[in-house]
């Protein structure tokens, strides 16, 4: 777990390369889990983004998060 007073736009993209995706080309996304596609996906793409996030989460401590990928270019390191 993640402490939130040290999270960051960069230690979420560090959590995505530990499980083995190597990005040059990419976006990234958050919603929560109620939400739907269309209307709920949020940009995750700076320390703003992450801190909305967090906000999110302390106010909502029953809810999941999910961190979404959009694939410009990607490769899998195995």
């Amino acid at each position: 777990m993640q402490d939130i007073d040290t999270w960051s736009y960069f230690k979420g993209v560090d959590l995505l390369k530990e499980l083995g995706y190597d990005f040059s080309n990419y976006r990234l996304w958050w919603k929560h889990r109620d939400a739907n596609f269309e209307q709920g996906l949020k940009e995750f793409a700076n320390d703003n983004d992450a801190l909305q996030l967090c906000n999110y989460a302390l106010i909502n401590e029953d809810h999941e998060v999910g961190l979404y990928i959009d694939h410009l270019s990607l490769m899998i390191r195995n």
